[in-house]
């Protein structure tokens, strides 16, 4: 069995940021595999995740804070302030030559999720750049990048390097969360 440890971060250059170590925890210490930097999200709102072992079907979760102290202060706040990511399930794969850990929706939101909540598409070098809630969502083919786009900037991940990628994004009051190939790499961002 594995364990992985999660750690946020307030890094000056991107704000608040999330990665995690794979290793074996014995109830009391967590023991890191390697000190390897690893992402568990590479856009500009994922912070504070709290996981839970042991789930139903002895599943890993991971739920977390959708925002980044760098720009929470230009959060609109009619009505509520602030997001949850959807709940995602942890495994662990290999992808781009190196073991990781992948972030998948549960599948009890995946059954939840209705028309117009979501987009499933394949990338392709083919593939036109997405729009949602004004930001950019796009595969370069030629670097093997996935980037969202807005007006306060940009962020972007690596890919394998491959013809076509899976692509899941799930639409929510301004923000998308990303999964990539299954959930090896993820991107959350909200319209800021």
């Amino acid at each position: 069995d594995w364990s992985s440890d999660v750690c946020s971060s307030d890094l000056e250059e991107i704000g608040s940021a999330t990665q995690c170590f794979i290793g074996s925890f014995d109830g009391h210490v967590f023991t890191p595999d390697d000190v390897e930097e690893r992402w568990l999200d590479y856009g500009t709102d994922h912070y504070a995740g709290v996981t839970w072992s042991g789930a139903p079907g002895g599943r890993k979760v991971l739920l977390s804070w959708m925002g980044n102290w760098k720009h929470s202060a230009g959060i609109p706040t009619v009505g509520w302030r602030g997001l949850m990511t959807v709940p995602r399930e942890l495994s662990l794969g290999e992808y781009g030559g190196r073991e990781g850990v992948r972030a998948y929706p549960v599948k009890e939101i995946l059954g939840a999720l209705k028309e117009g909540e979501y987009v499933k598409t394949v990338l392709t070098a083919a593939s036109p750049p997405l729009e949602i809630y004004g930001m950019t969502l796009k595969f370069d083919a030629a670097a093997s990048t996935f980037s969202i786009s807005q007006e306060s900037g940009s962020v972007s991940a690596g890919l394998e390097k491959r013809q076509s990628h899976d692509l899941l994004v799930i639409k929510s009051d301004n923000a998308v969360e990303c999964f990539i190939d299954g959930g090896a790499v993820c991107m959350t961002c909200q319209k800021i």
